[in-house]
């Protein structure tokens, strides 16, 4: 049994993640650093903010991207002068992040991260130091990386495993403000459209991969396609949502920590053997 789809869909959803991308950082650049709002920096006051060079990254990011997927996925016929300016945004987004990085490292002093705007006058603190995250610096650099490797076409576990370090970043910066907890390593906190921002811009550069495992689980139409997205469902919502129901539990004083690591292990077995079954039912029903 098959069922109609839509063949437009994993083009919309990378248009829809590069559009959100680059909503959020001109927003970011023209609202939160041109007017000073706080709030578009930071989501909520106290939490940690988008500083203008993250924001330009994304825009970068954006645009090189939508460009990579015309070309490639052959929506619109571009000149071959592309590849120049393909490979120029990318290895700006490398230089960017890398100088960047080296700077708070060494102590080098050049202040990038601001792109010359004075952020003492415009949050109207008296010190005011809110630097890139190395793990931002180290998102722009593999999307960069994995954006000139994919237009090289090298091989595709090497431009997956790119994606996949970008996604990882992305998720990890997630991670603190879905269930708490000190960071793994002593490095300074990602804003939170930062860690969501990446997490799109992962999507979108998987999905802009010429038969990509985006596009291939959208379009899968007969039984073995439904088995896989309700698994890729599963295996993204289900440690998600679980967790985070624990993790209330355990702020609210219900239970040990050793026990919401009980719980949570119990509870994935248990969806997992539900979707099992719930599909070999779906399927037994269509053959019948």
């Amino acid at each position: 049994m098959q069922r109609d789809v839509d063949v437009d869909l994993p083009r919309g959803i990378i248009r829809a993640c590069l559009l959100l991308v680059a909503l959020v950082a001109l927003v970011v650049l023209l609202v939160g650093w041109g007017v000073g709002s706080s709030h578009v920096r930071s989501v909520v006051l106290g939490w940690p903010e988008m500083v203008p060079l993250t924001a330009l990254g994304f825009l970068i990011s954006a645009v090189a991207i939508g460009l990579f997927s015309h070309a490639h996925r052959r929506e619109v016929v571009l000149p071959r002068s592309y590849r120049p300016a393909l490979f120029s945004m990318a290895g700006g987004l490398i230089m960017l992040a890398g100088i960047d990085l080296m700077d708070h490292l060494l102590g080098w002093g050049m202040n990038l991260d601001w792109l010359g705007l004075d952020p003492v006058r415009i949050t109207g603190e008296s010190h005011f130091y809110n630097p890139m995250a190395p793990t931002t610096a180290g998102g722009f650099i593999a999307t960069g990386v994995t954006l000139a490797l994919s237009e090289l076409k090298s091989p595709r576990l090497v431009i997956n495993m790119g994606n996949l370090v970008v996604m990882l970043i992305g998720a990890l910066g997630m991670s603190g403000y879905l269930f708490g907890g000190a960071p793994m390593l002593p490095y300074s906190p990602m804003a939170v459209h930062t860690a969501l921002s990446f997490i799109f811009v992962a999507t979108a550069l998987s999905g802009a991969q010429p038969h990509s495992w985006l596009e291939r689980l959208v379009e899968s139409t007969d039984e073995s396609g439904m088995v896989i997205q309700r698994m890729f469902l599963l295996a993204v919502a289900g440690p998600i949502l679980t967790g985070g129901l624990l993790m209330s539990g355990r702020w609210m004083g219900w239970y040990s920590p050793e026990t919401a690591m009980g719980l949570f292990c119990v509870l994935l077995v248990f969806l997992g053997c539900s979707l099992v079954a719930i599909t070999e039912g779906q399927l037994r029903s269509n053959r019948a």
